[in-house]
């Protein structure tokens, strides 16, 4: 032999278990004779003996009990791996991993996540809060399986698919002079400050700000520059500018915030299911199929 196989594990583990060759072999279905050479060659392969054999009984030696202790870890991991793969297999179950830009947070990842639930309860979910750049890196390395990202990557080897469109929306500070007009433009922003994303950690919501405004005819003054909403609005409440951002984040519990619809819309953004054209789970083919292509409606 040229080393152990699973079923010599199996043979020595029945052995060890009966201490008795003949009634190891009637558990495993098989006559005496080749099982006892087959345990032989085991411990010649070893250059161990495992079992001290005499007319009356069979024992273990201590490198047998080691052996034993050891081939059952063993062939309890490969029951283990068998069953996952079954599962996986038949009952749609097994480990899906998805990435997610912080602003489909609070629409598209709940309605994700009730998808899951209803069409595959026995996955096992992990969902990562990642820049798009990153995720787009994160499949590439087949770290993830799907992205929910900003914007297309320019890469051939990915499919894209539009799933959720969201308006920006106006984020002031609370007694701001914006706070009571009723009808609000964007043409209207042109004089204050506006606080902006960091281009370097959100190229895309940095892009898209900057694309509402220019859209209606005026440039932004980018005073300041955050990495995440949280820091947006932290800046807002200090006084030092004001933002659009996407409108989920309207749903943010930010004291000292308020949101103003604008007219005729400052823009939208717009959210990507990604994922990598080769794919070999059929598992994730089917989560595909049945959770991403169903589109995800923003909320009233």
């Amino acid at each position: 032999m040229h080393g152990p196989e699973i079923r010599h594990l199996r043979y020595f583990v029945a052995v060890a278990e009966e201490l008795s060759f003949s009634k190891a072999a009637v558990r495993l279905h098989m006559s005496q004779p080749p099982l006892s050479q087959q345990i032989k060659a085991l411990e010649d392969d070893l250059g161990v003996q495992l079992l001290e054999r005499s007319r009356r009984e069979v024992r273990l030696t201590e490198a047998g009990k080691i052996f034993l202790n050891e081939s059952r870890t063993i062939l309890a991991s490969l029951r283990s791996a068998v069953g996952a793969t079954i599962r996986a297999a038949e009952a749609d179950g097994g480990n899906v991993k998805i990435g997610f830009v912080t602003s489909a947070l609070l629409d598209v990842l709940p309605s994700l996540l009730a998808r899951m639930s209803k069409s595959f309860p026995e996955i096992e979910l992990s969902v990562y809060d990642m820049s798009s750049r990153d995720q787009v890196e994160a499949l590439m390395q087949e770290r993830l399986d799907i992205g929910i990202v900003h914007s297309i990557p320019a890469i051939a080897a990915f499919n894209k698919l539009p799933i959720y469109s969201e308006p920006f929306i106006l984020a002031i500070p609370e007694g701001h002079e914006l706070e009571k007009e009723e009808k609000i433009t964007a043409a209207d922003l042109e004089k204050y400050r506006i606080i902006g994303f960091s281009r370097e950690h959100s190229p895309s919501l940095y892009d898209a700000q900057l694309a509402c405004c220019l859209a209606k005819g005026f440039r932004p003054t980018l005073v300041h520059q955050a990495r995440t909403p949280f820091t947006v609005f932290q800046l807002i409440r200090s006084g030092l500018g004001i933002s659009i951002v996407p409108k989920p984040y309207a749903r943010l519990p930010f004291p000292g915030i308020v949101f103003k619809d604008v007219d005729n819309s400052a823009g939208h953004l717009h959210l990507y299911a990604v994922w990598r054209d080769e794919i070999s789970s059929e598992l994730i083919k089917k989560v595909i199929r049945q959770v991403m292509y169903e589109p995800f409606v923003e909320r009233g």
